[in-house]
């Protein structure tokens, strides 16, 4: 359904929100980095059945035969925006691979979106997924493109469509990266999607439309039936997310990764966890031969935006001059390209051995770079009581290092990390070596000093500490949701989680020191109770303004309350009083609190 045909009201209601949550777009502040290569229009590449333009950047220099990727814009963006700031292109000239921009155009979509949820635009050769698919089939055709390396990823509406086309195409892509987007067909339509995919482009105080919460199974069998003859291998999947996405509601991004661990067949137990910045958690999610599957960054304290890093120490990742494309210290684009294999690969590295001998801890081990390259350097620490700096190993494929003149009776638990060439890093961590007569390694001591409710928040700080070492990792589990890191400051953690529906919440903070040990500490009881209810007939409600002719963001068509239309209301309870729900400060009503978004 193209914005074209949407009914008048629809189509004022969208110029509205265009106008409200978009500033106007003109290009972007240049790049600092010369490029090598030539952005230029693709004029013709097929039928174009979605109406859509395209672009590509192709480097001086490129691979024989060149990867690609497919790169899409968000909202209120263009493909000339996104090449100017995105850093793909540097990334491009750097590693030899093509660049394909396709563009909505204003005709499709006001809002410049790409239409991710109309059935029309988002099934396999059909509308701008068929065009996107068209854009391929072209490049192919005018360099030597190598099929089995061709990806894509975007943003927003573009991660949307990133969804799409994987779900549509798998055969065609190698791997995906979704930044704040929505899973495969969580709406059929665009108009439905704000309330259904939790899209909110309207500033608070307006209520907020949350993220559909569906099983990994139900996820992952909207994409099996987008293409029903596909057979495994299915795409590689990179998923970014900010926490304080006022536009996409946040948990998306599980859901999103409940979609694609399903497709591959593994949970969605994160199979390690990585902190690469104070700000930033990755989860990783492998098979049973260890391969890293689908992968999520979560950004705490990033908005709706692509994050970028421009004075990254491994090179300057993107450039800033657009709202949606912001400094987060962490280069997505060079990550995703990372973890689809397109920039190399991090070294490997194994502790061989770690054993005490008299006063002196001695490790060895080898450390390669399964791209080809080298490994520059091996540095080694001891962790514990008496913990010992980073030190040189002597070495690199085989490397030993040995810590003299150490206290005894103590644990010193190895971290090595290895460096190629390229600056990628692994580190590891080995088993403690006990040095002389050691007591029983103590957990670390958890304290909950508060934990209070907020409306629809749950608010919780305290203290955690590890008498005989340090507290290595800190996580929060809040209701039947995941454990999540949180960061320590001083040995102090607090965390806010939000939008919970009603209920009876126990919160759980584990710590885990540097020798593995762990230690919990518990609050139960904690209510959550976030709807006001009214009580009255039908005529009551309706003289209250409570049942009423609903617009977005509400759900219902028509007359009546949020989850249920006035016939019937009107079978079920004719003239006796009922209660009808809603949030604090919300206009939206609904028969059952259960079903408040």
């Amino acid at each position: 359904m193209r914005e074209r045909s949407i009914a008048p009201w629809r189509r004022r209601l969208f110029q509205a929100i265009r106008i409200a949550a978009c500033t106007t777009v003109g290009l972007a502040a240049g790049v600092t980095t010369a490029l090598s290569g030539t952005f230029s229009e693709v004029l013709s590449f097929g039928s174009n059945p979605g109406n859509l333009k395209a672009f590509k950047y192709v480097p001086t220099r490129v691979k024989d035969p060149a990867p690609l990727v497919v790169v899409l814009h968000g909202c209120a963006q263009s493909a000339t925006v996104y090449f100017r700031n995105s850093g793909w292109a540097q990334q491009a000239d750097e590693h030899g691979f093509v660049l394909l921009f396709p563009e909505q155009q204003a005709a499709n979509n006001s809002s410049l979106c790409f239409n991710f949820a109309e059935r029309n635009d988002s099934e396999r050769d059909r509308g701008e997924a068929l065009s996107i698919k068209q854009m391929i089939d072209a490049m192919t055709r005018q360099i030597n493109i190598d099929s089995k390396r061709i990806f894509v990823t975007g943003l927003s509406a573009g991660g949307g469509m990133t969804a799409v086309m994987l779900a549509t195409y798998p055969e065609v892509f190698a791997g995906g990266g979704i930044i704040a987007g929505l899973p495969y067909r969580c709406s059929n339509t665009m108009f439905a999607a704000l309330a259904e995919c939790g899209i909110n482009l309207l500033p608070p105080p307006i209520p907020r439309n949350h993220a559909t919460d569906r099983t990994p199974a139900d996820w992952g069998q909207r994409v099996r039936q987008a293409a029903p003859q596909h057979q495994d291998p299915w795409p590689r999947v990179s998923i970014w997310q900010g926490t304080a996405d006022q536009t996409v509601d946040p948990p998306n991004a599980q859901e999103l990764v409940d979609q694609w661990t399903n497709i591959h067949g593994i949970d969605q137990t994160p199979d390690e966890t990585e902190t690469p910045d104070p700000n930033v958690t990755r989860h990783i999610f492998k098979d049973a031969q260890g391969k890293a599957l689908v992968e999520r960054f979560l950004i705490r304290g990033l908005g709706h935006a692509t994050p970028i890093d421009p004075d990254s120490p491994d090179g300057p990742c993107g450039s800033l001059g657009n709202q949606f494309i912001l400094d987060a210290n962490i280069c997505s684009t060079r990550r995703i390209a990372r973890f689809w294999g397109l920039i190399g690969e991090p070294p490997t590295v194994t502790i061989g051995s770690a054993d005490a001998q008299g006063f002196s801890v001695r490790v060895s081990g080898t450390a390669n770079d399964p791209d080809g390259g080298q490994v520059k350097a091996v540095t080694v620490r001891l962790d514990g009581p008496a913990p010992r700096p980073d030190t040189r190993a002597a070495g690199t494929t085989n490397w030993s290092v040995a810590f003299d003149n150490l206290p005894n009776n103590t644990r010193y638990t190895p971290v090595v990390t290895a460096t190629d060439n390229d600056g990628f890093v692994t580190t590891v961590r080995g088993a403690p070596v006990p040095l002389g007569t050691v007591p029983p390694n103590a957990p670390p001591t958890v304290l909950i000093n508060l934990a209070r409710v907020e409306q629809d928040c749950i608010v919780v700080n305290g203290v955690a500490t590890d008498a005989d070492g340090r507290v290595a990792e800190l996580a929060i589990k809040i209701g039947s949701r995941e454990f999540s890191p949180v960061g320590l400051n001083q040995g102090q953690y607090r965390i806010r989680e939000c939008r919970l529906p009603n209920g009876t919440y126990t919160v759980q903070v584990r710590a885990t020191d540097d020798l593995g040990a762990t230690g919990e500490a518990e609050q139960t009881g904690l209510q959550v109770n976030a709807t006001e209810s009214a009580n009255a007939n039908w005529q009551g409600h309706m003289a209250s303004g409570r049942l009423r002719v609903y617009q977005a963001p509400c759900p219902s068509v028509g007359f009546g309350a949020c989850d249920e239309a006035f016939p019937g209301i009107l079978s079920r309870h004719q003239f006796s009083p009922f209660d009808l729900f809603r949030r604090p400060n919300s206009n939206d009503w609904y028969l059952d609190p259960a079903n408040i978004p």
